[in-house]
């Protein structure tokens, strides 16, 4: 899709990108809006010169090996890849997105799940980083958090391996019902499939390359995962969070420190420090409104559910007896 509009579940992002300059990067994950859907944010994508150089004021983030400069002024929020491209979200409910005629795929798609992130708190919802799974017979979604790298992926495809419904494995998005009551929908974005945990699962082996390629990681769409897995495409309610973290004994050499393994409860106090941690931004330009929206999105979400902590050790045993705690718990 260039120009239409985007389901946001709450609103509808229009799209206005005669030339196509994204690609993909939205519509894949988003379905076409329904006929006269109110729009919650405009994004505008057009092609021209981007500054090699930020302002002074400018805050410099590296993510992946690409550093993103972070600004505000008078009513504008700017995010920009130095002679790449630049969003400029604001005033109101607008965004435009320029691109120089070089810019890579990549930092494209970074800009534009940005410029998501503004249409999504435009309507009063948040991305989160996290996996949505729905336990077996359930009637809505549990939520595992956990910073990049420490197995939330493998976690949360062994259980779509045991019968949890698998609704995303890295993101979510959360609002709020017409009760109040907090509810998430997994944003569909590709799989990032190690080797090593690929090794663990027996049941993804139909999905896999083979030979599998040089790189260690693959990109697997959701789509494309084989049974016993299942996809989940609704909103629903929120029935509990879980934060991962390494059991004891957890870390590669069986060394490192980690927490006991299995299923425990969490305070709501540490769910919140953790899900901050990894979830809000602070520049030197404070709080932006996304952020501010979804850190209250956050404390609402370890105040209403359950909170749990799920210690995980190292290798296929290990993961199995997470997948048995998190059986048993839910």
């Amino acid at each position: 899709m260039t120009t239409g509009a985007l389901d946001l579940r709450g609103g509808a992002l229009v799209l206005d990108d005669p030339q196509g300059l994204l690609g993909a990067s939205l519509s894949r994950l988003l379905p076409a809006a329904a006929p006269g859907s109110p729009a919650a944010c405009t994004l505008r994508v057009c092609q021209g010169d981007v500054p090699a150089h930020a302002p002074p004021a400018a805050q410099d983030i590296l993510r992946e090996g690409t550093r993103f400069h972070f600004w505000r002024t008078d009513g504008q929020r700017h995010v920009m890849v130095a002679g790449g491209a630049q969003l400029v979200a604001g005033p109101g409910r607008d965004c435009v997105l320029t691109i120089a005629r070089d810019c890579p795929p990549l930092v494209r798609g970074e800009l534009a799940m940005i410029a998501l992130e503004e249409a999504l708190h435009a309507c009063g919802q948040a991305l989160v980083h996290c996996a949505a799974l729905r336990p077996p017979g359930a009637g809505g979604l549990v939520l595992v958090h956990a910073p990049s790298g420490t197995g939330k992926t493998t976690t949360a495809l062994a259980l779509a391996g045991a019968g949890f419904g698998l609704a995303g494995d890295d993101a979510a998005v959360l609002g709020r019902g017409a009760d109040g009551a907090l509810t998430a929908w997994g944003l569909p974005r590709a799989v990032n499939l190690h080797r090593r945990t690929a090794q663990m699962l027996d049941w993804l082996h139909p999905a896999l390359p083979s030979p599998w390629p040089a790189a260690d990681e693959i990109s697997l769409p959701l789509s494309d995962l084989p049974a016993p897995a299942r996809a989940v495409p609704q909103t629903l309610p929120v029935l509990a969070l879980v934060c991962l973290q390494r059991a004891e004994g957890g870390a590669e050499d069986g060394a490192g420190e980690g927490v006991p393994p299995g299923l425990v409860p969490q305070s709501p106090g540490d769910a919140l420090a953790a899900l901050i941690a990894d979830n809000i931004g602070v520049t030197s330009s404070g709080l932006w409104p996304v952020q501010m929206g979804r850190l209250d999105l956050l404390v609402t979400l370890t105040g209403q559910v359950p909170c749990h902590l799920l210690g995980v050790a190292a290798g296929p045993a290990g993961l199995q007896d997470a997948v048995a705690a998190m059986q048993a718990g839910f």
